[in-house]
């Protein structure tokens, strides 16, 4: 039998960017066409084009909100949707559009009660857009916000969470503080109730594995310790779920954020917080939810929390959006993000390692993720099945370590196609694809 040794990589601090400093930030997407263009939104909605290091504001108060969601369009940067506390109506929430950059929104929909920070893109089809207003309205795009379908509720109240499974875009999770969790496989067209183990203080926030579209991740605000609360998973599709709190304290369960990093599913990440100053505000799992540990070094050692994580996987480069009661709120960045695990002795990857594409079949975009174990020269070319090269995706020296790169097939033809990875030593993987629209 082998034994695997496994090391962890020591933490780099997290950082607040001065020019965020003082504003509670509660929302953040990193732009996956280029990831130097980074949005937030909190007391304002801000704009960075150089990778943080410097922020425009592009609208300020009384934009300002507490509880909110933004989400970049991933083929174009101009497109960006959120969701606010509705002005003069603290008690719900408002969605609105840009199509140039946030400089100008078109209002979209407002809540009624209850503010509900819901909105997911398609991480199929970027038209396809899920927003949700209160108290459990929920209105899908199917051509990037021209028109909106009005999709039925679940009976439950209160929607605070969807995901939507990359293998499978039919499939939709949703969270409700005032009835569970519920699933879609028809997206969003009929719902099924699902047997949630927990009594709910807040309502759950749910990210589903890219690998798999039955594992899925549920996180609970527990503000009431007495309750159970904290983190779970069901590898089912959601028929069973299972406590996944090894690690974490009761007073670390104040969970605001779960994210998985894309580059690496194994690699979750929770945003948390509260009044006690012992409680870290970012937590880290390397093994699936199996044990979690403390992810926070560099943040202040104060009340508050962290509302949003965004990863940037080119740059190996994580965002964190903080609230406190004290200015030591904003932005923070965490530079040389490694994947947390090193395999020691037998088992050391190959040469390189080519991942199948996910999802697959897909409409019209799909990630493709290959391994390096040194730095050196690749090639990663698309191919039809005439053995020709319609696309061209990397051609260049490349560090060692996960890489992925998406292709949108847009403008391409429904069919079946090769991607093939060549490194400077001539080694050939050539795997297989199917675009189906």
């Amino acid at each position: 039998m082998v034994t695997q040794v496994v090391m962890f990589s020591q933490q780099p601090p997290w950082r607040l960017v001065s020019e965020t400093l003082g504003d509670r930030m509660v929302a953040i997407d990193v732009y996956r066409g280029d990831p130097d263009t980074v949005y937030a939104i909190g007391d304002s909605i801000i704009r960075s084009t150089d990778r943080g290091v410097h922020w425009e504001t592009l609208q300020g108060r009384p934009w300002g909100t507490d509880v909110g969601e933004l989400k970049v369009d991933p083929t174009n940067s101009q497109i960006v949707y959120i969701s606010i506390i509705s002005v003069g109506r603290i008690e719900s929430n408002d969605a609105f559009m840009s199509t140039d950059g946030g400089r100008n929104w078109r209002f979209l929909f407002p809540g009624s009660v209850f503010p509900v920070h819901v909105i997911e893109i398609d991480p199929s089809d970027p038209k396809t857009v899920y927003v949700g207003v209160g108290p459990a309205h929920l209105f899908r795009t199917t051509n990037c916000g021209v028109s909106w379908d009005t999709l039925p509720e679940p009976p439950a109240t209160y929607l605070t969470s969807l995901a939507i499974a990359r293998t499978n875009d039919s499939i939709l999770y949703a969270g409700y503080a005032g009835g569970g969790v519920f699933k879609s496989t028809d997206r969003g067209n009929s719902w099924n109730e699902l047997p949630f183990i927990t009594p709910l203080q807040a309502g759950p926030k749910l990210v589903v594995d890219p690998r798999d579209a039955n594992i899925v991740y549920a996180t609970i605000l527990g503000y009431d310790t007495t309750q159970p609360g904290g983190v779970f998973k069901s590898t089912d599709g959601g028929q069973t779920w299972v406590e996944k709190n090894d690690g974490l304290r009761k007073q670390d369960r104040e969970i605001f954020t779960i994210t998985i990093n894309p580059q690496n599913p194994d690699d979750i990440f929770i945003g948390a917080g509260s009044s006690d100053s012992s409680v870290s505000w970012v937590f880290r799992t390397t093994n699936s939810g199996e044990h979690w540990f403390s992810f926070s070094n560099g943040f202040p050692r104060v009340g508050g929390g962290v509302k949003s994580i965004a990863i940037d996987t080119a740059n190996r480069r994580m965002y964190a959006g903080v609230t406190s009661w004290f200015d030591t709120q904003g932005v923070y960045i965490l530079d040389s993000l490694t994947t947390g695990v090193n395999p020691i002795g037998p088992g050391l990857p190959q040469e390189f390692v080519l991942y199948q594409n996910y999802p697959n079949p897909f409409n019209p975009s799909t990630t493709i993720k290959y391994s390096l174990n040194s730095r050196q020269y690749v090639r990663l070319g698309v191919f039809n099945v005439l053995g020709e090269e319609i696309a061209t995706l990397v051609d260049g020296r490349q560090e060692a370590g996960e890489h992925e790169v998406v292709w949108n097939a847009e403008t391409i033809q429904s069919g079946v196609y090769f991607y093939r990875l060549t490194t400077e030593k001539n080694s050939i993987v050539t795997r297989r694809m199917v675009l189906m629209k």
